[in-house]
């Protein structure tokens, strides 16, 4: 494990929803706090991050390379993204920048600067797209990159740099998450959508109506704890990756989205109805999502370890105690 004291690792993006769940791991794997790098990408956000923490954009080059030869980090966690699929949807050009070129900047830095540190690029698998429609579930890490959506392009193309640049000598991870959730996500997304909106009712705050979009989706659904442990075991010396560095990080089975909200309205203290709200009502191109996990625990020796009613109450517990 690369717990020395004076080795470095560096989290891009360290204050957003996954950056949080990083640095806990890394603290309970034996990383001292001291030697956690925070990058940040405003400066009003330094007072909320652990260890050293700096400001920066990831989209930068100039930047990034300063950053990379005056840390010389032994591990980078590559979390920066504009990761809410409807605002890269919005503003593609932001998305590409920092999706993309943030993943170049940082990946030729540390070639130049730190090419001994292990890059853990945090994707997504959205990179498979049609594949879903095409491909036998759970999906495997071979199956063809076929992304339907700006973010989920804007990551396989960061993630096609990586593995050229690994070529070239980058000592690289790539990651394919899937749906990952627990107390802190955005409600942007699904389940603390729901959540927060079974506490706005139990606190009276609203009417007992619950507002949804399409339930008939299947998605692959797991913790995020379980997410920051994968990315912090794959900065083990003892890792052996193999000739392909690329991981679903997935729990293998579907679930639909209708029976996660039933699970939450089954928590609830009062009585709830749901009604369908067409401005939330998108037709899904991807039917049922699921990932193999097999490569992460042979190689990695990971595998999910939180049991997803534990994580849907610590969502609705979270919520509960924000309204």
């Amino acid at each position: 494990m690369l717990s020395s004291s004076s080795r470095r690792i560096l989290i891009t993006g360290a204050n957003g929803f996954v950056g949080r769940y990083v640095i806990e791991s890394l603290v309970a794997a034996g990383y001292g706090i001291d030697n956690i790098v925070c990058l940040v990408h405003n400066a009003s956000q330094n007072d909320d991050a652990p260890g050293l923490s700096v400001t920066g954009d990831i989209s930068n080059r100039e930047q990034v390379f300063g950053l990379i030869e005056s840390i010389r980090p032994a591990a980078v966690i590559h979390l920066a993204a504009v990761a809410l699929p409807a605002e890269a949807r919005r503003d593609t050009q932001t998305a590409w920048r920092t999706n993309v070129d943030g993943t170049i900047a940082l990946a030729d830095a540390l070639l130049r600067h730190a090419p001994s540190a292990r890059l853990v690029f945090a994707g997504s698998a959205e990179v498979y797209g049609q594949s879903f429609n095409t491909c036998p579930l759970p999906i495997q890490e071979d199956a063809p990159l076929r992304p339907m959506t700006t973010y989920g392009a804007s990551k396989a193309a960061a993630e096609i740099a990586i593995m050229q640049k690994a070529r070239q000598g980058l000592n690289a991870i790539c990651f394919r998450a899937f749906n990952h959730t627990g107390p802190g996500q955005p409600a942007d997304y699904v389940i603390p959508s729901f959540a927060r909106q079974v506490a706005s009712i139990e606190a009276d705050q609203t009417d007992p109506v619950l507002k949804v979009g399409n339930l008939d989706a299947y998605r692959d659904f797991l913790d995020v704890r379980d997410v920051a442990n994968a990315y912090v075991r794959a900065i083990a010396e003892d890792v052996d990756t193999g000739p392909e560095p690329v991981f679903n990080i997935s729990s293998g089975t579907s679930r639909r989205i209708g029976e996660i909200l039933d699970a939450l309205i089954a928590r609830s203290k009062v009585d709830i109805r749901t009604e369908i709200d067409p401005g939330r009502l998108r037709p899904s191109e991807v039917e049922r999502a699921a990932g193999d996990n097999k490569r992460a625990a042979t190689r990695l020796d990971w595998e999910p370890a939180v049991p997803f009613d534990d994580t849907l109450q610590a969502v609705l517990e979270f919520w509960r105690e924000r309204v």
